[in-house]
């Protein structure tokens, strides 16, 4: 009897959403402008974080470490086996050009990192080349240079 088991179902799904623990919790904050007219996105504000106790903590440690995007998550980062290729140390922020460790899975440098994952669109354009840092347009998806690619 399919009537009997959605029955059961929606009451389970009731006592888990009414007995669940808030683990988190933001409010938007807005900017009023024009008397009032209109209203400008200025950030977040955390009202309840329980999050420490469900998830291990490690990227306060050590914030170039940090994985909270999807997209980063995902990413293939293995080279082919059949190819030589050496890996240079040495990369730059796409967004701002400052040095930080060569890695194209996470080209930004953790500000900028912080102010992309409010959108997480890894197609959106950025200024510099990860592996050479030379003026370029590359994005978190493409964030070489046609020339450093290559290499």
């Amino acid at each position: 009897d399919t009537e009997n088991i959605s029955t059961e179902a929606e009451a389970f799904f009731k006592e888990v959403y009414t007995n669940a623990e808030l683990v988190f919790e933001n409010e938007p904050e807005y900017e009023s402008k024009l008397l009032g007219l209109q209203k400008k996105y200025v950030g977040s504000k955390i009202l309840t974080d329980n999050s420490a106790n469900f998830f291990k903590d490690t990227y306060k440690e050590k914030p170039q470490q940090q994985q909270s995007s999807s997209y980063y998550n995902t990413r293939n980062t293995t080279q082919p086996t059949n190819v030589n290729y050496v890996k240079p140390t040495q990369g730059f922020c796409i967004r701002t050009g400052v040095s930080l460790p060569f890695n194209p899975v996470k080209p930004l440098s953790y500000d900028a990192f912080q102010s992309w994952v409010q959108f997480e669109n890894p197609d959106y354009p950025e200024k510099y080349c990860h592996g050479c840092g030379k003026n370029w347009k590359t994005s978190v998806r493409f964030p070489l240079c046609s020339e450093c690619q290559i290499k």
